[in-house]
């Protein structure tokens, strides 16, 4: 039985994120030389694994509400390619989501 909601809460994140990315790609135009983007990596890595990928390509400085959603920056450029064979499923502009451009801190203290 626990097999076949986890299938389901990962149909219903699938959904979602096609859903989110019908909305966000026409209107979150993300420059190729964007510094900072949101990004959305596998729901089905663990959360260690996503920080990882974020982190060996810039710094991590935020977290959406969803699973696997990242805020980061890099100084250099090439940010977004670079996530991208990380394995981000989707990159876009953080302020293109609502919440996600907010400052949510990493930090539990």
């Amino acid at each position: 039985m626990a097999h076949w909601s986890s299938v389901a809460a990962t149909v219903a994140f699938s959904l979602a994120l096609t859903s989110l990315g019908l909305f966000v790609g026409p209107t979150a135009s993300l420059r190729p030389d964007a510094q900072t983007v949101a990004v959305i990596f596998p729901p089905w890595w663990p959360p260690s694994a996503a920080l990882a990928a974020a982190a060996q390509n810039g710094r991590i400085i935020g977290a959406g509400a969803a699973p696997g959603l990242l805020i980061v920056h890099a100084d250099a450029p090439g940010l977004a390619i670079a996530l991208r064979r990380a394995g981000a499923l989707l990159i876009f502009n953080p302020l293109a989501a609502g919440g996600c451009g907010r400052d949510r801190s990493l930090s539990h203290g």
